[in-house]
């Protein structure tokens, strides 16, 4: 694909931003300088670019840095370089990715809507002037960049030359992007010990790549009884019915079985609950409606499953045994919401994102 420059997009590191431009033919460009030429550096960042360019994110779509481009480890190619605090770290070098994809969104907001953004507390690296623009991105602290995408389906692409880094984003109608992301799987994480803890010799670890659960709870009411289930759906389990007064918070709607079903959270006798129940059942405005979609993984280890991505909330009474299969929709908190099979219904839980490969 051919790369130009529209110099009427180009970000500038003085960049001054009133309103979202006007779209040319291919899309917003943001660019950087590339002020360390080592070779640790330039492998570090093609490597994370590679990862990054194109990256698809549907309209509703969330974007996330870390969940598209994963640890920076030596077995993953990284090398040891200066970051942009100027330490010498394994992957120095990617929040300088990180910034320049950053420069191109802040362009389109509120259209894309940052959801999470960090930027470095002391920033040494002058690829930028603005250190509110210096975004800082590390995997092992869960510093990340996201994005949620309310503008139209589009597609990410990143490449450089030998001294400037260069960010486009492109509406995408087709669905043309290689990476898919909340549909298809973001580039794969190795095999075996090259991959994830746990992980069996040969067998790609996809948990990278399970994308997170991003969606705020906003306060809700009840105008009855709330029966409940584990999924959208009457042929997931009942954890039972409670009473018109519980206060709830609820996440977004989904439809299952004809019916539309509110994902709500709510506390019974000192536990906390997520889970499902009909939406004729909640008054509330303006509610988030999402299509869940999932991948099949394997548990590499035995799990006690809960109602929710955390110890606070309750445990669910089943157990789960290592080499089961699971559908694995989104991930919070180092927890995974997925389906698995009960003794007569389908029932869906949260367990540790390190129980699945």
């Amino acid at each position: 694909m051919k790369k130009w420059i529209s110099l009427a997009l180009m970000v500038t590191l003085a960049f001054a931003l009133t309103g979202p431009p006007a779209l040319g033919a291919r899309g917003i460009e943001a660019y950087t300088p590339i002020l360390d030429m080592s070779a640790a550096m330039l492998n570090n960042l093609d490597l994370c670019m590679s990862l990054v360019d194109g990256a698809y994110v549907p309209y509703g779509g969330t974007f996330s840095f870390l969940d598209v481009t994963g640890p920076k480890t030596a077995k993953r190619g990284y090398q040891d370089a200066v970051n942009g605090r100027g330490a010498h770290v394994t992957g120095g070098g990617i929040s300088h990715v990180a910034t320049t994809l950053y420069l191109a969104v802040k362009q389109l907001a509120p259209d894309l809507l940052v959801t999470d953004k960090h930027v470095f507390s002391k920033f040494t690296g002058g690829y930028v002037a603005d250190k509110d623009d210096a975004i800082a991105v590390d995997y092992d602290d869960g510093l990340d960049l996201r994005f949620r995408n309310n503008w139209e389906d589009m597609t990410i692409y990143m490449w450089r030359n030998d001294d400037e880094m260069y960010c486009e984003i492109v509406a995408d109608v087709t669905g043309g992007g290689s990476a898919a992301f909340g549909e298809v799987d973001p580039p794969s994480y190795g095999y075996g010990d090259d991959a994830g803890p746990d992980t069996p010799d040969g067998v790609m670890d996809r948990r990278y790549a399970i994308p997170a659960f991003d969606y705020s709870a906003t306060r809700a009411s009840l105008n009855q009884d709330m029966a409940t289930r584990t999924g959208p759906n009457t042929k997931y389990t009942e954890p039972g019915t409670f009473p018109e007064a519980t206060s709830i918070q609820l996440y977004y709607q989904t439809e299952g079985n004809g019916v539309m079903w509110g994902l709500v959270e709510f506390e019974h006798n000192g536990e906390l609950y997520r889970l499902y129940t009909g939406m004729k059942r909640i008054d509330a405005s303006r509610v988030p409606t999402e299509a869940e979609n999932y991948r099949t993984m394997t548990l590499c280890t035995d799990a006690t499953p809960r109602y929710g991505p955390g110890k606070a909330y309750a445990l669910q009474p089943d157990w789960l045994p290592t080499g089961g299969s699971v559908k694995v929709y989104c991930q919070e908190n180092g927890y995974c919401m997925v389906d698995y099979e009960g003794s007569s219904q389908t029932v869906r839980g949260w367990i540790t994102v390190e129980s699945v490969y």
